[in-house]
């Protein structure tokens, strides 16, 4: 292979890997207002999503798969599905409402355990863990 054509596949990959990366949806809102307050939970629905609310929710799911005895990876594959559905518009909703979020980020476990694990989880343990604030069929909703 000549320089030019590596150098020409090179770039080719660069631009198609572009494409793969999320927006920063955290930093993208026009209104920050609201981002200097404390740490919360998800208890204000109300409140734009902030990285401690991410930060708290990843943390949230390494303690489910530890304690399912699941590969850590798998949190990483959920991060990235959670991370790519709030960097479209169809994630708007859930970037601006903690409870939707916290859904969000709920589901996208489950399914990035459905894919990477050898046993999934029952839908009803999820809404368990919510302490029954989500039900089964709006875990269905959010994964549709």
């Amino acid at each position: 292979m000549e320089t030019i054509e590596i150098v020409s596949i090179i770039s080719a990959m660069k631009r198609q890997e572009r494409s793969y990366l999320s927006k920063d949806y955290l930093h993208s809102f026009s209104d920050q207002t609201e981002r200097h307050c404390q740490f919360e939970g998800a208890s204000n629905p109300g409140r734009s999503v902030d990285e401690d609310l991410r930060l708290f929710m990843i943390n949230w799911c390494y303690r489910v798969i530890a304690f399912f005895n699941f590969r850590r990876d798998t949190v990483a594959v959920s991060t990235n599905y959670l991370d790519r559905f709030l960097s479209t518009t169809e994630g708007t909703n859930a970037r601006k409402n903690r409870k939707i979020f916290q859904l969000a980020a709920m589901s996208c476990l489950h399914t990035a355990i459905k894919i990477h694990e050898a046993e999934a989880i029952d839908m009803t343990y999820f809404s368990d863990l919510s302490k029954g604030f989500y039900t089964v069929e709006q875990f269905i909703d959010m994964e549709q």
